[in-house]
């Protein structure tokens, strides 16, 4: 059995990024059945402009926050007690001042970029693939990351982050 295949071109968002539906039973993000209301956090600033989120919206605001290294952009996305987990480094952040201190740390360091390969929203998830791109602190030696993100959804935001990825290239 091969990997599932997006469907169509995708609905293309806001900054070039593609949102593809999925051809897998396991990873369809079609709409569920009847009606959807999201919740969002009040005073949050989206690109819908005061409209409920669903994940692919949601994702797309990520998306473009992750490529413009926005920790401000970034960090109301979550709920309030959000988590973020690093599994390759071993590290968690809970809450909105942790994870502010996280990406503002990452996005810190010298040169950084991301470049998002494609996300894929889904009921109650979605996932992001992403490059991040910059120099080490230590030799200021170029690199290149290829990486995920797993996202749990909830109304309008992150639950959870779980990212993956091979550390070694950013550790010369």
């Amino acid at each position: 059995m091969g990997l599932p295949q997006p469907v169509g071109g995708g609905a293309r968002r806001p900054g070039g990024l593609t949102l593809n539906k999925v051809d897998s039973p396991l990873l369809a993000s079609g709409p569920p059945p009847g009606p959807r209301v999201r919740g969002v956090k009040e005073g949050r600033s989206h690109a819908g402009g005061g409209e409920n989120l669903d994940a692919a919206e949601l994702l797309a605001e990520a998306a473009e926050a992750l490529t413009a290294c926005d920790v401000d952009a970034i960090v109301p996305l979550y709920a309030d007690d959000g988590r973020f987990e690093d599994v390759p480094s071993g590290e968690s952040y809970r809450g909105h001042a942790a994870i502010r201190r996280m990406f503002e740390a990452l996005f810190s360091a010298p040169h950084t970029r991301f470049r998002v390969v494609a996300a894929r929203p889904g009921e109650g998830w979605g996932v992001i693939e992403w490059v991040w791109s910059g120099r080490t602190r230590n030799s200021g030696t170029a690199f290149d990351v290829r990486g995920v993100s797993v996202l749990e959804i909830s109304g309008s935001e992150v639950t959870k982050e779980t990212i993956y990825y091979d550390p070694a290239p950013a550790r010369v």
